[in-house]
C-alpha cells in the first residue's frame, strides 16, 4: 500500500506541475478532448488550463497543511515511508 501511496502522490504532483507547461504541450490532448466533447479547441484549452491551475493551487495548499515533517514531504524528496535519511 505504501508504494500505491507514494506513486499516487507523485502523479498528483506531476499533474500540478503541468499547470506551468506552455499551450503547445497540450495540442494533441486538447484536440482529442475537443473532438470527443464537441467543444472548440480554444474552449477546451481554457477549461484544461483552469483544471490544472485549480489542481495546482489545491495541491499546494494540501501539501503546506501537512507540515515539513510529513511523510509526503519525505516522499517528494525521494524517500520512502519509514526511511528518513
Amino acid at each position: 500500500m505504501v508504494e500505491y501511496g507514494s506513486v499516487g502522490m507523485r502523479h498528483l504532483q506531476h499533474l500540478a506541475d503541468m499547470a506551468n507547461l506552455p499551450d503547445n504541450k497540450f495540442r494533441v490532448y486538447v484536440s482529442e478532448i475537443a473532438a470527443a466533447t464537441g467543444a472548440t479547441h480554444q474552449e477546451t484549452l481554457k477549461n484544461l488550463r483552469m483544471l490544472l491551475r485549480t489542481h495546482a493551487e489545491e495541491w499546494g495548499v494540501f501539501l503546506s497543511a501537512q507540515g515539513k515533517e510529513s511523510f509526503l514531504k519525505n516522499w517528494m524528496d525521494g524517500g520512502r515511508y519509514g526511511r528518513f535519511e
